[in-house]
């Protein structure tokens, strides 16, 4: 509905100082488009595309690239690692390969139109476009975090999703925030999701970074 690339600036500068390349995206939104949700999913995966196809530019391995995304942006995140190519999206903007792995904070999975959130944002497609029920059988390592008190994304959206992705044997590491509302809203909170990130990075070798010759 709303937002801008400043929101993500500051997870770009993080990766910076972590020696990644930081990409904060921007996306069609309804307030400054008016566009529906659709053009969201579209962009996530057209940017995914473009920094995969400008790899050698930009000094990134195009197979090794984290996506992160909070709230909507964790929805846009996990629709960047599923294979199939949803309703509103171009075939031709598909990733070019999956994320290396996926961080989301809050992330509101679940636009289905039977017990999801949302739906009606979607153009009629919101069941096509929820995440939590397209999943890959085999889907990029996630680290996931969620608190057990958000009102804007309840957190049994995030126990469903954490279900879907380990039922299906997938990587997922699960980190509930006691009492935490929408987002990473303390500096405790912000400075343990770090630390905790960058220990799922280091686990799964992505960090520390090799210099790229």
């Amino acid at each position: 509905m709303n937002g801008t690339p400043l929101q993500s600036a500051g997870q770009g500068r993080t990766a910076a100082k972590l020696g990644m390349v930081g990409v904060a995206v921007d996306y069609r939104v309804h307030n400054r488009h008016g566009t529906d949700a659709t053009a969201c999913v579209a962009d996530a995966r057209a940017a995914l595309h473009w920094v995969q196809a400008h790899a050698d530019e930009l000094g990134v391995d195009p197979e090794r690239i984290v996506v992160s995304g909070s709230s909507a942006g964790g929805h846009l995140a996990l629709w960047t690692a599923i294979t199939h190519t949803p309703f509103g999206s171009d075939p031709a903007e598909a990733p070019l390969f999956k994320p290396a792995a996926l961080i989301l904070i809050s992330a509101a999975a679940d636009t289905s139109a039977s017990g999801g959130q949302r739906s009606d944002r979607f153009a009629g497609h919101g069941t096509d476009l929820s995440a939590t029920q397209n999943l890959d059988g085999k889907m990029p390592p996630v680290l996931m975090f969620h608190g057990d008190a958000d009102t804007t994304v309840p957190y049994h959206y995030a126990v469903e999703l954490h279900q879907a992705l380990a039922g299906s044997g997938n990587d997922c590491e699960f980190v509930t925030m006691p009492g935490g509302g929408h987002g990473l809203v303390t500096d405790e909170w912000k400075a343990r999701a770090a630390a905790l990130s960058k220990s799922f990075l280091e686990r799964l070798k992505i960090l520390p970074v090799e210099a790229k010759l």
